[in-house]
């Protein structure tokens, strides 16, 4: 799986959502939501008239949130191919029966954290 090395959201009068600007590894299954909350974001400062103020406005409000989903997803897919001894996979089992699933724990922070 390849991310995209540097968000690009928004070029001169041109904005970008969704994969297009910051696609990444599907891990926590978060493309749909990120282009939905792309757009809401971006609707909303669009209403200011100003085109390159709402586009830099938009950069800014969501490149915290979308370089954290970026990282998190890259993170677990080094985790997902890493080669386990026996005894690690064992205690990665027991992990997951413990807490969950790695993404699952990752949806409850992105449910509960302000970005």
């Amino acid at each position: 799986m390849e991310t995209v090395s540097a968000p690009v959201l928004a070029k001169g009068r041109i904005a970008f959502i969704g994969d297009a600007s910051h696609g990444c590894a599907t891990s926590l299954q978060q493309g749909a939501a990120q282009a939905l909350e792309d757009s809401i974001v971006l609707s909303d400062f669009l209403d200011s008239g100003n085109i390159l103020i709402a586009l830099q406005k938009y950069t800014s409000a969501r490149m915290k949130k979308i370089s954290w989903v970026m990282e998190k997803s890259n993170n677990c897919m080094k985790i997902f191919n890493k080669k386990l001894t026996n005894l690690e996979k064992i205690d990665r089992n027991e992990k997951i029966k413990a807490e969950g699933l790695n993404s699952f724990i990752l949806w409850q922070k992105l449910f509960n954290d302000d970005f």
